[in-house]
């Protein structure tokens, strides 16, 4: 909150002394981006709870919803995010990434009860081209070399999804995942492998 609103930071001179907070701040609109070839991630978004005007203090949530975003050849993740709620995914679309299309550590959980989270009308492609393996039956661990990716999950593999090991709420609905060995990886972020909640799937 600036003591000071400056007029380009999302306060204006009017909403001065006012308790809207970036973290809390509705998103107006976001959609049609691209991000092409980057080292890590093509969209970050962390610590992020829109609500109704923004305050701290007003528990109920005002959706917010990324359309469009295209990632294309980013060397970790398309998306990801971090303590997220009441934020959804609309077309999105991501090929050839590094690790994964999609990551979430935290997504609505505890003392969220009314937030929810859909990824809708996505397509993700592991990798758009044929890549050397090292044998028969063996395919993950040729596409660790797509864009540096570690060997995140054991085996060498890129996911589509990363589910959060952490949240709830989430529904992922009219997803293609196109050339992938192992398109899902559950509980990213758990300790132990412990933890993961409920998703919904529906037409994937």
């Amino acid at each position: 909150q600036l003591e000071k609103p400056d007029g380009i930071s999302g306060q204006s001179a009017a909403e001065q002394n006012a308790k809207q907070f970036p973290i809390y701040t509705p998103l107006a609109r976001m959609e049609g981006n691209v991000a092409h070839s980057t080292k890590r991630h093509g969209l970050k978004v962390s610590d992020y709870f829109p609500t109704v005007g923004g305050a701290d203090t007003n528990t109920f949530g005002e959706p917010a919803t990324f359309r469009d975003f295209l990632g294309w050849n980013n060397g970790r993740f398309g998306v990801w995010g971090e303590f997220l709620v009441d934020v959804n995914f609309d077309g999105l679309r991501v090929l050839n990434p590094g690790i994964a299309g999609l990551e979430f550590l935290y997504m609505n959980g505890r003392g969220t009860e009314f937030a929810k989270s859909t990824i809708s009308n996505t397509y993700f492609v592991g990798r758009t081209r044929e890549i050397a393996t090292a044998g028969p039956g063996d395919m993950c661990e040729g596409l660790q070399d797509v864009n540096g990716a570690v060997n995140h999950d054991g085996n060498g593999c890129i996911h589509a999804l990363h589910f959060p090991g952490i949240g709830s709420e989430l529904i992922v609905k009219n997803a293609t995942f196109v050339n992938f060995e192992a398109p899902l990886w559950t509980c990213s972020w758990c300790v132990g492998i412990k933890g993961g909640y409920e998703v919904d799937f529906e037409n994937v």
